[in-house]
């Protein structure tokens, strides 16, 4: 059964992975928890991967310690393009995050909006 859904979607940017997070350390304590972010930016697999550690304070008054690897890989709009085609789907538009602007060198996440290809 074809459906004609709309698919949209957000992804950060090879810019943003390089030039603000790649090998940055981000870390906030506030009483009821705390977190440290380690990014590692590998260039050329264009891939950013954090570290997330966490600090959950429990009922108890302790705190509980959490930890998380995530790995994020950076695509070029031509590349989601052809993704989108091998899955049936067709580009519509990319904006450049909360601007509806075209995505530009400097854009940091971008919006994808794909929907079913006719058949």
């Amino acid at each position: 059964m074809e459906t004609d859904g709309v698919f949209i979607f957000d992804l950060n940017t090879k810019y943003k992975y390089q030039e603000l997070l790649g090998d940055t350390t981000i870390a906030e304590n506030h009483e009821e928890g705390s977190f440290i972010w380690e990014n590692t930016w590998f260039s050329e697999e264009e891939i950013n991967e954090y570290d997330l550690t966490i600090f959950h304070k429990e009922a108890s008054g302790y705190y509980r310690k959490y930890e998380e690897v995530h790995h994020q890989r950076a695509y070029s709009i031509e590349v989601i393009q052809k993704l989108l085609e091998k899955a049936g789907l067709a580009f519509m538009a990319a904006y450049d995050a909360f601007t509806k602007e075209m995505p530009h060198a400097e854009s940091e996440r971008i919006y994808i909006i794909a929907k079913n290809r006719k058949r």
